[in-house]
């Protein structure tokens, strides 16, 4: 540690606060300029202010000196280091175990609750295409495709795309008094089969996702559900 310097007077004056300063920087140089030349004075100074003009000066002076010769070394003791550390192995590990675990219960109930809102799909459109086969037949009194009339479940395929379902008629229907309709999924409900026929019955002939049970008389849509 530098030694402190003594406090010292002027005229019997001490200037409190440049003094104080001074009693906390370390010594600089032996050679430096304090500017105590009553020549270099500004006129009509008294004993009153002279010792807070020398000693203002002389605290100028010694910050000077510290800037150009001791700067790193005063920044250095002036601010604090600051201690930087990294995770430890322990740590990390413990993240790691906690992801696991949240990635475990949350990702497939997340897939679940993502399928629920897609099959709804399949039921809407089934609904909807229901009720366009039996207008159909009040018009045409079939099922069937009749003259310049096609039957609803045999129009263009991208008329019945409905989200990731496609809606179809069952291999050999409709008849003139029966069909069945299909909604057959693609993408992320590959292997979803809902069905539905002209007294209204419906049937889930298949599930592509674990849990999802088939039921013959009734639409599965929701993991878990009983037939």
């Amino acid at each position: 540690m530098s030694p402190k310097r003594p406090k010292r007077s002027f005229g019997g004056i001490v200037a409190p606060l440049a003094q104080e300063v001074l009693d906390d920087l370390p010594l600089c140089t032996d050679k430096r300029q304090i500017f105590q030349d009553r020549r270099n004075l500004p006129p009509h100074t008294n004993g009153d202010n002279l010792s807070l003009i020398v000693s203002n000066r002389q605290l100028i002076a010694e910050i000077d000196c510290l800037v150009s010769t001791k700067g790193p070394a005063l920044q250095s003791l002036s601010l604090p280091r600051r201690h930087l550390r990294g995770f430890t192995l322990i740590e990390v590990m413990i993240t790691v175990a906690i992801i696991g675990i949240l990635a475990a219960i949350a990702l497939p109930s997340y897939r679940d609750y993502i399928l629920r809102g897609q099959v709804v799909d399949a039921t809407n459109g089934l609904a909807a295409m229901r009720a366009n086969m039996e207008r159909h037949f009040q018009d045409n009194r079939t099922y069937k495709t009749s003259g310049d009339f096609t039957t609803p479940c045999a129009v263009d395929e991208s008329k019945r795309k409905v989200g990731n379902f496609t809606l179809s008629c069952k291999a050999g229907t409709p008849t003139d008094t029966t069909y069945v309709l299909l909604a057959t999924g693609s993408g992320p409900t590959t292997d979803f089969v809902y069905t539905i026929n002209e007294a209204g019955d419906r049937s889930t002939t298949g599930t592509g996702s674990s849990g999802w049970g088939t039921c013959t008389s009734a639409w599965v849509l929701k993991k878990g559900q009983s037939c």
